[in-house]
């Protein structure tokens, strides 16, 4: 919500296409009552949509991003597609293997590269009124099903000789185990045992404390913008923009979004003396991640063949 908010405000966006831009990217998490009230979606527990709305598909990081560069700049561009797309190109990062982090990543690639990518793919190997069909059909990640006779899985290894050379593009996503209707575990097990003292481990979703990842993920945001909005009055350069957001994170290790959020109101031009940020977990949700741990923990085995 913030995030995208502020790098569209950045770029020169007016107050209000940025703060709708910042709510259709929070909407499959959280659902924004106002500034300092939200609800939370379920989409993360709901088979099909962890794949189409979170990129938990199990497949490689460079396969994700392509496939929701080209739907956000070609298939999917209505208010209603951008209501998940938003979302999933900031997944695409969040949700790889965190055991990755450590490998580092080339920066230096637009979206549009990707996004072009898909698209020599499709010109040579899909008929031109089934592009849509077969971006939703990658979106879904559907391990057991096909497209004109090729599954998921064996379509991701033929697109990536086509990706941007990147050292990230097969980094792993969380989501490989799929139950029939699609559900998977994702990265709960990392994502839970990270909120445990004695455990102590990175969050996936702690993007902010991934860096490099979460900079790598602001490059792409302002290219989406840049392309969308045909915007070429930025109030910052891309390189500033990163920079600042680094700047940001180095020097605010906590309360972040506060941090965003006093940023954004000094961009509209308002008072920042009342800022008030949306608790999005709470401590009854921390103790029920440790009660899922712990029997996430025995019925390990269990899991993995449902």
């Amino acid at each position: 919500y913030y995030t995208v908010q502020l790098v569209a405000l950045m770029m020169g966006l007016d107050e209000n296409t940025a703060k709708k831009l910042g709510i259709m990217a929070e909407e499959p998490d959280n659902i924004v009552v106002s500034a300092d009230s939200m609800v939370e979606n379920d989409t993360w527990l709901k088979g099909g949509l962890q794949q189409k709305y979170h990129a938990l598909t199990g497949g490689y990081h460079g396969i994700e991003l392509a496939i929701t560069a080209y739907a956000l700049l070609k298939t999917h561009t209505d208010d209603e597609s951008l209501y998940y797309l938003l979302h999933r190109l900031g997944d695409c990062f969040a949700h790889f293997d965190i055991i990755h982090d450590k490998e580092g990543v080339t920066h230096n690639i637009t979206l549009q590269q990707y996004a072009s990518a898909v698209e020599r793919y499709l010109n040579e190997n899909i008929h031109q009124n089934r592009h849509k069909e077969w971006i939703e059909f990658m979106l879904i990640a559907n391990h057991t099903a096909n497209f004109e006779g090729k599954t998921y899985k064996e379509i991701k290894e033929l697109i990536l000789p086509y990706l941007p050379t990147a050292n990230q593009n097969k980094f792993k996503m969380y989501g490989d185990i799929q139950k029939s209707n699609c559900f998977t575990m994702g990265h709960t097990l990392h994502s839970i045992t990270s909120t445990i003292p004695i455990i102590g481990t990175s969050s996936p979703d702690g993007i902010y404390d991934r860096k490099d990842i979460f900079l790598l993920y602001i490059g792409y945001m302002i290219d989406y913008i840049k392309e969308k909005y045909k915007n070429n009055n930025l109030l910052f350069k891309k390189e500033e923009i990163i920079e600042t957001f680094s700047n940001m994170i180095e020097n605010n290790k906590s309360d972040i979004e506060e941090i965003f959020a006093q940023k954004i109101a000094n961009l509209n031009s308002k008072n920042v003396d009342n800022i008030y940020i949306s608790k999005k977990y709470t401590l009854i949700k921390q103790e029920l991640d440790e009660f899922l741990y712990f029997m996430i923990l025995e019925l390990r085995n269990k899991i993995i063949v449902l």
